[in-house]
């Protein structure tokens, strides 16, 4: 489940305001879409993976002793986007909390305002060493329009016991009621208005790109497995990229870690060049060729304990049909009442327009959908939105 992690910058600053008068001081919340996909978050990080909008916290309150809960709005004015990340910042700037998480579900901004609601839970709050700089929302509740909390008690006073308790109940059924509404509205909100993007890949290996460890700590890159004369081909990019075997191709990194790690080798232009790459996620633009595993404290000077998954997508160059069907699946963060719904899809990149072809919507669910291309561009960037959903 999406998970709240106090940042190493924090830790920091609350080490140096340990023994002393001061505290660190949360100010404003961020929201992000995580790039466009979720992630878990990590204790190292400075900021969001994509920041796109930002907000002073509304209000808060101390909830339990050890925890704040705090409140902030991103208006309709707020670009439109699924929230995937959300940060909390002080006043200097610095990453304090961040929230994120492979599982996140993410709701989408724009057209009514945005309301975040969350609950900060960290062990230093009891210690008084984080605080919320923001008003309180019980006080700010019970002030009402007036500057001071008297003025509002005085302005009670001509109210008898009897008519002051009818109207706290009746204003609490208000706020009950309000709330099961708001909630409504943002359901609503996040079906009838479901947009967003999405990205086709047309990637495939035609032959060769195998890689096969070397005595050393680095892959060799093959067509056969082993090095000779060889030439391996992919298309990626709308183009048929060729390389020719190289001993020694590309280094592979240790662990120093008490946990196991994975790596991804990948074919990606670098400069005016393809060659194979090592990184820890696949680039969109990239083509995945294999996943490496690598033990925990492993910093040997070879690849012995490292192990190599196979993740190429073979299609040869001659078929006379395709057997890759380039598609994507779109889920929805709210499910429809039925499938009873249009989409229209606008190209918004792609690495030739004129090659992307026909483009067809299937298997449509009430919690999402598919989309396929008929032509041979790469990288079509779709923008994709749901028309006349049936609330029947």
């Amino acid at each position: 489940m999406p998970t709240t992690l106090l940042t190493d910058i924090a830790e920091s600053k609350i080490t140096a305001a340990a023994g002393t008068s001061s505290a660190v001081a949360i100010t404003h919340i961020a929201i992000g879409d995580g790039n466009g996909s979720n992630y878990d978050p990590g204790h190292a990080a400075t900021g969001l993976r994509r920041e796109l909008a930002r907000q002073p916290i509304a209000t808060r309150h101390i909830e339990g002793g050890n925890a704040w809960r705090v409140r902030a709005e991103f208006g309709p004015e707020t670009p439109t986007f699924f929230v995937r990340e959300m940060g909390f910042f002080d006043a200097d700037g610095d990453l304090i909390a961040i929230w994120a998480g492979n599982d996140v579900e993410p709701r989408q901004t724009g057209a009514i305002s945005y309301l975040v609601d969350h609950i900060l839970s960290f062990t230093r709050v009891a210690d008084g060493l984080v605080i919320v700089e923001a008003p309180d929302d019980e006080l700010a509740e019970a002030r009402g329009e007036f500057e001071r909390l008297g003025g509002r008690l005085d302005a009670m006073d001509q109210y008898g016991p009897d008519d002051q308790v009818d109207m706290a109940a009746g204003v609490q059924q208000a706020m009950n009621l309000g709330g099961v509404l708001l909630r409504q509205m943002d359901v609503l909100r996040r079906r009838v208005l479901a947009q967003g993007t999405i990205l086709i890949k047309n990637k495939y290996v035609i032959s060769g790109m195998q890689l096969s460890k070397s005595e050393v700590r680095t892959l060799h890159l093959s067509q056969t497995g082993t090095v000779a004369s060889g030439l391996s081909k992919a298309k990626l990019d709308g183009l048929i990229v060729a390389l020719v075997d190289d001993d020694y191709h590309v280094s592979v990194p240790t662990n120093e870690t008490a946990d196991p790690v994975q790596y991804y080798a990948y074919l990606l232009k670098d400069g005016a060049e393809y060659s194979v790459q090592i990184g820890s996620e696949v680039p969109d633009i990239a083509l995945p060729l294999y996943r490496i595993d690598i033990p925990a404290g492993d910093t040997a000077s070879n690849l012995d304990a490292v192990t190599l998954v196979d993740l190429r997508v073979i299609q040869p160059e001659s078929a006379w049909t395709s057997v890759i069907e380039p598609f994507a699946s779109i889920g929805f963060s709210d499910s429809l009442p039925s499938a009873d719904y249009g989409v229209q899809v606008e190209i918004e990149d792609a690495t030739d327009i004129a090659a992307v072809g026909h483009l067809d919507i299937y298997d449509k669910a009430n919690n999402g959908f598919k989309v396929r291309q008929s032509g041979s561009a790469d990288n079509v960037r779709l923008r994709w939105t749901v028309l006349n959903p049936n609330y029947q």
